[in-house]
C-alpha cells in the first residue's frame, strides 16, 4: 500500500507541478483564442482519467457470504448476506485487501471478484 500511495502521490504532485507551470507560462504569454481555465481542466481531466486506469486493476468487488460456514450443513447452499456488497483495493502482492468494515460486516466468508 505504501508504495501505491507513493507513486499516486508522485504522479499527483507532478500533474499539479506541470499545470502550474503551464498556467505560469500563459500568464505571461498573449492571449489568444483558447481558454486557459478550458486547456486546466482538460489537462486535470487527463490526469485524473490516467490515475484511475492505472488504478483499476487493483479494485475488486467484495461479497459477504453467509450459510457455508465452517460447522454448517455441506446441503446448505451459499448465499450473500442481507448487507450486500462494497468494494476493496488489493494492496500488495500477496492479495491482502482493504476496504470498509460495512462492506464485510460479521461475514465468516467472501466473495471477491
Amino acid at each position: 500500500m505504501t508504495r501505491m500511495l507513493q507513486l499516486l502521490s508522485s504522479l499527483v504532485f507532478l500533474a499539479l507541478l506541470d499545470i502550474h507551470s503551464a498556467t505560469a507560462a500563459e500568464s505571461a504569454a498573449p492571449q489568444s483564442n483558447d481558454s486557459p481555465g478550458l486547456r486546466l481542466l482538460e489537462d486535470i481531466q487527463t490526469v485524473i482519467t490516467d490515475l484511475a486506469e492505472s488504478a483499476k486493476p487493483c479494485v475488486v468487488n467484495l461479497i459477504p457470504l453467509s450459510g457455508a460456514g465452517r460447522g454448517r450443513e455441506l446441503s446448505q447452499e451459499r448465499v450473500p448476506n442481507a448487507s450486500g456488497s462494497g468494494s476493496g483495493v488489493i494492496i500488495d502482492p500477496d492479495g491482502h485487501i482493504i476496504t470498509n468494515n460495512h462492506v464485510i460486516g460479521d461475514a465468516t466468508e467472501i466473495e471477491v471478484r
